[in-house]
């Protein structure tokens, strides 16, 4: 094997292991509701190998440089989604990791005007259904960008992911408009 292409698979290796993630999901806790003037997003997202990461951006700030990092989600095993604690504003999905150690990662979104999901709005006090998302079709490519199909999904509903957030918002204060929100329904 050349000089090169040793050089080549190294710098390789080291990337893709600094950018790996712990082997599950980011179960963090939930953070307590820290202020009536801000709001949450959740949602339901599925990926191959399981989503492990899964960032949000301010739709307002655009981002400084293109691996500055956005806002984590809370992720259970099953795909579930919580932002809490977000001020006013509009944002969207920018980025994902799947599989184990979360090595596969998807750009959902580069700003703005290019962002797969569609932007929402977070308001004072409100928990916000962002949607049920899937990622398929992955065609992995070593020398150019995966290319892979996002997709929105009818499946779990609003009801199914309000019922699948309880478990992570419990004691936080966020279960008050959980149960709220079930409540309307």
């Amino acid at each position: 094997m050349s000089r090169f292409n040793l050089l080549v698979l190294f710098v390789y290796t080291v990337l893709a292991t600094a950018c790996a993630t712990s082997g599950t999901p980011n179960t963090r806790s939930v953070s307590p509701r820290v202020s009536p003037q801000t709001g949450a997003i959740m949602g339901h997202f599925a990926a191959p190998g399981g989503v492990q990461t899964l960032m949000l951006q301010p739709a307002d700030k655009p981002r400084r440089h293109p691996y500055s990092k956005g806002i984590h989600a809370h992720v259970d095993a099953r795909g579930y989604f919580f932002f809490e604690n977000l001020e006013p504003g509009e944002y969207y999905l920018m980025s994902l990791a799947s599989g184990p150690e979360g090595r596969d990662f998807y750009r959902l979104a580069y700003n703005k005007k290019t962002a797969l999901s569609k932007i929402v709005t977070v308001s004072a006090g409100n928990l916000t259904y962002m949607g049920s998302f899937v990622i398929d079709n992955v065609i992995s490519d070593l020398l150019k960008l995966d290319s892979f199909r996002f997709r929105r999904v009818d499946e779990p509903t609003e009801k199914q992911v309000l019922q699948g957030v309880i478990p992570m918002v419990v004691n936080t204060g966020w279960e008050q408009l959980v149960f709220r929100r079930l409540r309307d329904m």
